[in-house]
């Protein structure tokens, strides 16, 4: 039987625009062939920390992983992250993303985060995934950071992996009809990551830690099918890119 993975998504726009959870998404793609991964979208489910725990409880996942932004995700991951872990004290919760890239010191030094993956997070996710399934050393995982009895440790970054060299979106395992929505770009309008990172290092931006002044495209054929794939399936006529240096 195959270990669930619960990936949660806090709140982060108002009702009725949310849009895919494109980082848990692409998170979930290196392991989506080898373990069951569920998703939890704090923008379409009322109460995500009961949803969360029953989860967790029904399927035996050991491992939560968050993504968390500044402003309203944060607000929310930060009372839902100490619920579950007053409820299921042993359930690892993992964050990863612009906040916790920036700010790891401040929430290992909290009581309700195990760990941290900073900047691009694929490649070390799937290594911690399976240390922590199969035994291993979860410390050795690159781009960790985690409380080591009141030390703050930092592992060096893993090499960045180009979007082209990692799995689809686990498009499967999420009912995309429920981000399907509307835009000046059109009636059925989705959106997707076409490129990870930015070349710059504008002082005000967060991304110039979580990328380290990388860019790193899709090709244009495999962004392509991309589009393709889901004008056949969910009929769009837009797509917005949120690539970060837009």
């Amino acid at each position: 039987m195959r270990q669930t993975i619960l990936f949660y998504n806090p709140i982060s726009t108002s009702p009725g625009k949310q849009r895919l959870p494109m980082s848990l998404l692409a998170i979930a793609s290196v392991v989506a062939a080898d373990y069951e991964v569920e998703f939890i979208d704090g923008n379409l489910i009322a109460d995500p920390a009961a949803h969360i725990i029953e989860r967790a409880k029904a399927t035996g996942a050991k491992l939560l992983a968050v993504t968390v932004m500044p402003g309203p995700q944060l607000r929310q991951a930060v009372p839902v992250c100490k619920q579950i872990k007053a409820a299921l004290p042993d359930l690892t919760i993992l964050w990863g993303g612009y906040f916790p890239t920036h700010h790891y010191e401040v929430i290992l030094r909290s009581d309700c985060v195990d760990y941290v993956i900073q900047g691009q997070g694929e490649a070390p996710f799937r290594q911690f995934v399976d240390a922590l399934h199969n035994g291993g050393a979860l410390h050795d995982t690159p781009s960790l950071a985690y409380n080591d009895s009141g030390t703050i440790r930092t592992n060096p970054r893993a090499p960045y992996v180009p979007p082209g060299s990692l799995p689809w979106y686990p498009y499967d395992k999420i009912e995309v009809s429920r981000y399907v929505g509307r835009s000046y770009l059109g009636e059925r309008v989705l959106s997707h990551n076409s490129s990870f990172g930015c070349p710059f290092a504008c002082n005000f931006c967060a991304i110039v830690a979580l990328a380290q002044r990388r860019w790193l495209p899709e090709s244009a054929d495999r962004l392509d099918q991309i589009i393709t794939y889901m004008q056949q399936n969910w009929q769009i006529d837009g797509l917005e890119l949120h690539d970060m240096d837009f």
